[in-house]
């Protein structure tokens, strides 16, 4: 019996003759009975025959015969004979056909069969199902014994599925057993430790993908599950069965990935290892788990470098796919760590969509970019804000400024409006200087300057304030810039009354460039000036401007006509000004002109007399005596800076002009330059003199005496004074002889009679002399 099972049922031997077999009839019919449908359909067999038998031109499956017939059967091998030769009985105790002679020998020797172990219930279940092909039996008790050996060996229930797809092809058949061998074989998997779970686990994944376990492929989502919870306690087991892997398998694959995730502070070492030696493992895990990409990025500083990190990432999106390509950015667009590269972004960038890219833009701002950001990456957040302008204007009115390039971004994307004038003004800022950064920013816009022109016309010596207190605290040259073109193209009259002068005024002037410093000087002066011929400065704080190096500095440097237009400024004499506003004004200019005398006069003597007469011809309508002693102050301030008492480029300016205007009251002025103008000429000693007078005559005075007398004899001045300023110069006798020279021998007498009026003993000695003189006619007079 045990050789026929073996040749039939194992071998699958046709046809099998059976020699001498004690009752043939009786082991057909028991074999009949246990054959199952297909093989019963198929099967041929003859309980007597002297040679082989074929029906369709196929052999019998089975020949009973007796041994004297065995020549018949010569051309047949021994390895289809049963009983023939005498004594070939092959050992029942084969441990790879063990059982399958127990259930053959079972079925037809029930006496004997009863006397063997139970191989299992599987049998009976599957045998209908079998295919016409006897061998089917083989990998039927196979399964049984797969089944029974899988209780100590998790890899014989594995075994079993690829047992139990060869006998049930077919994807609807034997579903029953199908899936109890699936789930026998995952619980039974879930039992060992972690690798070889995960290993076993990923074997039966490969079997549900197949045909014949169709209907079960939901089951692999199951198997994903089991693995992601082995490799989330183990992560480094899931790893390890992930690299030895023969093949991809893509539950491996998607549930290392996926336990993965549960430890992200385990996916630093083990994605950065896995990089190194095996990067196409990487790639699959990020197909079915871009998300790790992410995780990796976050977590992975705690652990590795943040450049070796940042590199392995933007070598991941290099090599993918252009799918998972946008799936990973899709997740990297809200990174934290996103704004720490500029390689990431523009990775990133290369791939996401509008909103990818406002969700990049937004995540930057939000966390933050680090002191040391590079060029390449504010080139980038500037693209982005222009693009997207609300989303940089949401982050700093809700975050405020943290940086000077934040600034300068934000300012960029405000509208040209006077409410976002209004705006910088108000909005946080880590430090003050932020705040100063994005008003630059804003001024040097071009749209700003033509929309903003009134309000920064308005607003200028404010806005010129708030920059100047950030200059020095940082790096910017756009606020040095934006300070020089608000002083180069808008009015800032008040800014004097905003600032003090010092040592604090003048650091931060000399930390500007130096055209913007330089104009900042200047409109200093200006301001300072305006504001004090205006009222709003006093005296001693005009002179505390004027005393301020850099100013003293400025002044000697401007050009007359500039210094000039100090006083000229609409803003300070509009078209309607009354006639005691211009009194007024004439005062303040001359106070200035005193104060500014002594430096004016420091390295050009030829400034000084052209301000001067540019305010005598200005205010010449509403002069006043103060005025004249507000003159001879000037000139007495310019004489003192000369530390002697020469003539100055002054003094005989101011003869010409009083003898042009006798009219006015300029008398003082001659009494206090004449006698010095007039010893400078007749020394010889001309190069002041000759810049008002042309001398074709040897007496050098001749001209001066005569303009002299013709002045006071046409004027309203006191003759007492032509006296005074005759005797200072030494030319009483001259000046006397003239008068009555020319019939004015009546203004003799009154000035003779006017110093006798006066107060002091040296009028009346002066007056003594003239009166007791001896009348005569100087000839050279």
């Amino acid at each position: 019996m045990a050789r026929f099972s073996r040749l039939f049922f194992a071998e699958g031997r046709r046809p099998v003759v059976w020699f001498d077999a004690s009752d043939p009839n009786e082991i057909l019919l028991r074999l009949l009975d246990f054959f199952w449908p297909a093989l019963r359909v198929e099967f041929a067999a003859c309980t007597y025959a002297l040679k082989t038998r074929e029906i369709l031109s196929r052999p019998f499956n089975l020949i009973f015969a007796p041994s004297l017939a065995v020549s018949r059967y010569s051309h047949l091998e021994n390895s289809h004979f049963v009983g023939y030769p005498r004594g070939n009985t092959p050992d029942v105790n084969d441990p790879r056909l063990r059982s399958l002679f127990h259930v053959v020998i079972s079925a037809l020797d029930p006496e004997q069969g009863a006397k063997l172990p139970d191989v299992g219930t599987e049998i009976g279940d599957l045998k209908h199902s079998l295919p016409a092909d006897p061998s089917s039996l083989l990998k039927l008790v196979a399964l049984a014994d797969l089944r029974d050996r899988g209780v100590t060996n998790p890899a014989s229930a594995v075994a079993a599925l690829d047992v139990l797809a060869a006998l049930a092809p077919a994807e609807n058949s034997a579903l029953e057993p199908k899936r109890e061998a699936l789930n026998w074989a995952m619980d039974r998997s879930m039992r060992e430790p972690a690798a070889a779970a995960i290993e076993l686990l990923s074997a039966i994944s490969q079997r549900v993908i197949r045909a014949p376990y169709h209907r079960f492929r939901w089951m692999r989502a199951r198997i994903v599950t089991l693995i992601s919870d082995l490799v989330s306690v183990e992560p480094e087991a899931g790893v390890a069965v992930l690299v030895s892997a023969k093949s991809r398998r893509g539950a491996l694959v998607a549930g290392v990935g996926a336990g993965l995730q549960a430890r992200p502070e385990r996916i630093a070492p083990l994605l950065g290892e896995l990089e190194k030696k095996r990067p196409e493992l990487v790639d699959a895990l990020l197909g079915y788990e871009p998300e790790l990409a992410r995780i990796y990025l976050d977590a992975g500083p705690h652990s590795l470098s943040f450049q070796e990190v940042t590199e392995h990432v933007v070598l991941w999106l290099k090599r993918a796919t252009s799918r998972r390509r946008k799936t990973i950015t899709s997740h990297l667009t809200t990174a934290p760590a996103l704004g720490r590269d500029a390689r990431l972004i523009d990775a990133v960038l290369e791939t996401v969509n509008e909103q990818g890219a406002q969700d990049v833009l937004a995540t930057v701002l939000a966390f933050g970019l680090p002191a040391d950001a590079g060029e390449g990456m504010w080139v980038h957040i500037e693209s982005l804000s222009s693009r997207f302008p609300k989303i940089v204007r949401d982050h700093v009115a809700e975050a405020g400024l943290t940086s000077e390039r934040l600034a300068a971004v934000w300012a960029v994307v405000l509208p040209a409006t006077s409410e976002a004038l209004e705006a910088i003004s108000r909005v946080k800022a880590t430090e003050p200087y932020f705040r100063a950064c994005a008003l630059a920013a804003f001024i040097l816009r071009p749209d700003v300057r033509v929309e903003l022109r009134n309000a920064f016309s308005t607003r200028s010596s404010h806005l010129v304030m708030a920059l100047l207190a950030a200059v020095g605290l940082g790096r910017s040259t756009a606020i040095s810039d934006a300070l020089g073109l608000l002083l180069q193209n808008f009015e800032t009259n008040d800014l004097a009354d905003l600032v003090r002068p010092g040592a604090d005024l003048w650091r931060r002037a000399r930390a500007l460039e130096h055209r913007s410093a330089s104009l900042l000087v200047q409109k200093l002066l200006a301001s300072a000036s305006t504001s004090f011929f205006q009222g709003r400065l006093s005296s001693e704080a005009m002179r505390e401007w004027l005393n301020q190096p850099p100013i003293q500095e400025r002044l000697t440097l401007e050009r007359p006509p500039e210094l000039i237009g100090l006083w000229r400024n609409p803003s300070i004499r509009g078209p309607g000004h009354r006639a005691h506003e211009t009194a007024e004004l004439a005062r303040k200019v001359w106070e200035w002109l005193e104060l500014a005398a002594p430096i004016a006069a420091r390295r050009n003597d030829e400034k000084l007399p052209a301000l001067v007469g540019a305010a005598f011809q200005e205010f010449k309508e509403a002069w006043s005596s103060r005025l004249t002693e507000r003159w001879i102050a000037v000139t007495e301030a310019a004489r003192g800076r000369t530390h002697s008492d020469d003539v100055t480029a002054l003094d005989p300016q101011a003869i010409q002009l009083a003898f042009q205007y006798p009219v006015l009251a300029l008398s003082p002025l001659v009494r206090a330059t004449f006698p010095r103008v007039y010893r400078a000429t007749t020394s010889g000693r001309l190069t002041m003199i000759e810049m008002f007078y042309w001398y074709a005559d040897w007496d050098k005075g001749k001209e001066l005496r005569r303009t002299l007398v013709q002045a006071f004899v046409s004027s309203h001045w006191p003759p007492s004074d032509l006296a005074i300023i005759a005797d200072e110069a030494g030319i009483v006798e001259k000046i006397v002889s003239r008068l009555e020279r020319i019939g004015q021998g009546s203004y003799v007498e009154a000035m003779i009679a006017d110093l006798e009026k006066g107060q002091g003993v040296a009028n009346r000695q002066l007056a003594y002399r003239l009166r007791t003189r001896q009348r005569r006619i100087e000839e050279w007079d």
